[in-house]
């Protein structure tokens, strides 16, 4: 099989985890602890199974469950559109949550169903089940894609065991649809990515009001504002040290109120509106933060002073320029040639999950940002090729360089810095021996197929492709900007070569997957893993590893410092 010569490391855009999609799964709950699950106010004809045995009409008794057993819960296929009501919260057994959650409304066609009409659909359908948990390995999928008013209102609120939220793809949102979705999951540390763009007034109300354990924010994309939109969405986030930029230049009538209040870890904003005349636009949104931070404004905002509603102990910076995932850097930044302005760059990111970022500035690494590492050379080592990645040690990254990026936590990041900008604006790179480690900062895209090629589908499924694939070039495929990817000598202008001559007497290809080694600024080995062509991810072994990168049959027997899943572990 013809391997591939350009070896992409540029991850997924999508935020995903490492849990496996559900959507053919009814809403199960699995018990992790024996006892009792209570159904409230069941809809009529509301249906479960036990272990896929029959289905059975949901009453308010208690379903007996012992470990390992799984309910299934479901509609019944004609008339409940609409939980409204209906609470899952009560009994003893502490369960696993995955699964569907349109099996509810869709008893047969739930696998594709992505609309929810009737309004108040899952209204407090949780509210307050401290004894859901998720699931190591499934995941809860909410996969509606056309919104009713309330549809998740209260949904999960007071689910303190909750540490991650289920996906919500919608781009178009409704009245009320996300209010206090969240609201006291107080174990809560991953936000969903939301995507939507097209607002309603109070869609995001309260969404992770007292959600003290979340330290990211999703990115909010939208620049078109509704009355209430944001109100009081992170109220409370004790832990939120950075928040999402927020690229809208005319508020609304309520729009950012309360919306930080009590997030006393917050240091960071990115505010770009030039038009805070609504009512209430900005009321107490930065009450209770932390003492000291950094208020990035647009240039042309004056009205904005510290000691007004921005905190007293605040610097207040102005920014040119806000460049989102997908920009063409040249292009968003060619007018201010021979200027020097303040540029700003929000990205989703997953824990854990390593990326590639390519700056055009000198960017300053902040509290909570994850770890950066610099392309030093690949080796052949026995029959694998090893990437050695190294922190270079240094608090600013270096301007136009192409780096691996290992997130600490999910959401977005607001990378910042000040630029003066050449008259040609070009990416980086770094090679070593016969391999170039090379950023982009527009987008790279073919559409006839050389040999060999792998990248990113810039496609969707009614192509015959999934948006969001490494797929071979020539199937319509592409390198967003502000990323990075890793090539053998010319790629494949120099495919001919691309072959490694008589390696242990015989022709050889260049591999699938790349082994990768993270080293830290003091040369130990902080993570092992690979980097695969077909994903572009990196993935870290479970295995245990030396200090210097020696791999262990098995846990090792002597006291020492070792390497596991990237993380130091001690042995006594």
């Amino acid at each position: 099989m013809k391997q591939n010569v350009l070896l992409i490391l540029a991850l997924l855009l999508t935020a995903v985890s490492g849990a496996w999609a559900q959507t053919d799964t009814p809403l199960t709950l699995e018990a992790a602890t024996a006892g009792t699950i209570v159904v409230s106010s069941p809809q009529s004809g509301m249906q479960y199974t036990r272990n896929d045995g029959a289905k059975t009409i949901v009453t308010s008794d208690a379903i007996d469950v012992a470990v390992g057993d799984k309910v299934a819960f479901y509609g019944n296929g004609t008339s409940i559109t609409s939980y409204d009501g209906t609470n899952i919260a009560g009994g003893t057994a502490e369960c696993y949550i995955y699964g569907n959650i349109m099996s509810l409304v869709d008893e047969t066609g739930f696998a594709t169903a992505t609309e929810l009409t009737e309004g108040r659909n899952f209204y407090n359908l949780f509210n307050g089940n401290a004894k859901i948990i998720n699931h190591p390995t499934k995941k809860l999928e909410l996969p509606a894609t056309t919104l009713a008013d309330e549809c998740y209102n209260g949904m999960f609120c007071l689910c303190t065991s909750l540490t991650t939220a289920p996906a919500l793809p919608a781009t178009t949102l409704a009245q009320n649809c996300y209010f206090c979705m969240f609201q006291g999951c107080t174990s809560l540390t991953t936000a969903p990515a939301l995507p939507a763009t097209t607002l309603e007034g109070d869609c995001y109300d309260g969404m992770f009001q007292g959600c003290t354990s979340l330290t990211t924010a999703p990115a909010l994309p939208a620049t078109t504002l509704a009355q209430n939109c944001y109100r009081g969405m992170f109220r409370g986030c004790t832990s939120l040290t950075t928040a999402p930029a927020l690229p809208a230049t005319t508020l609304a009538d309520g729009c950012y109120a309360f919306m930080f209040q009590g997030c006393t870890s917050l240091n960071c904003v990115i505010c770009l509106a030039t038009d805070i005349s609504a009512s209430d636009a900005t009321d107490a949104w930065l009450n209770g933060v932390a003492g000291t931070g950094t208020l990035t404004k647009a240039k042309s905002m004056i009205g904005w002073t510290a000691g007004s509603n921005i905190p007293s102990g605040w610097t207040i910076v102005d920014n040119d320029v806000v460049l989102t995932d997908g920009d063409n850097v040249a292009t968003a930044l060619g007018s201010h040639t021979g200027e020097t302005i303040g540029v700003t760059y929000t990205r989703m990111f997953t824990e854990g999950k390593a990326s590639t970022v390519c700056l055009p500035f000198a960017y300053t690494k902040k509290a909570g940002d994850g770890s950066f590492y610099a392309f030093s050379g690949i080796e052949k080592d026995g029959d694998e090729f090893v990437a050695t990645m190294t922190d270079p040690g240094t608090s600013t990254l270096t301007t136009n360089t192409p780096y691996l990026y290992m997130p600490s936590a999910t959401g977005s990041v607001n990378f910042s810095g000040t630029y003066a900008i050449p008259a040609d604006i070009t990416a980086g790179s770094t090679t070593s021996g016969a391999w170039t480690f090379a950023g982009t900062y527009s987008t790279i895209e073919w559409t006839t197929e050389p040999v060999g090629i792998y990248g990113f589908s810039a496609q969707d499924a009614n192509d015959g492709i999934t948006q969001g694939q490494f797929v071979k070039v020539g199937e319509y495929v592409r390198i967003r900007p502000m990323r990075a990817y890793l090539k053998y000598k010319g790629g494949a202008e120099d495919y001919a070569e691309a072959r490694l001559r008589r390696v242990a007497g015989k022709d050889e290809e260049l591999p699938e997957s790349i082994r990768v080694r993270l080293v830290s600024a003091s040369g130990e080995v902080t993570a092992i893993g690979s980097i695969s062509t077909k994903t572009g991810e990196v993935t870290l072994d479970d295995a245990w590893y030396t200090l210097d990168g020696v791999r262990l049959d098995g846990r090792p027997t002597r006291k020492g410092i070792y390497i596991l899943n990237g993380k130091k572990i001690a042995i006594q």
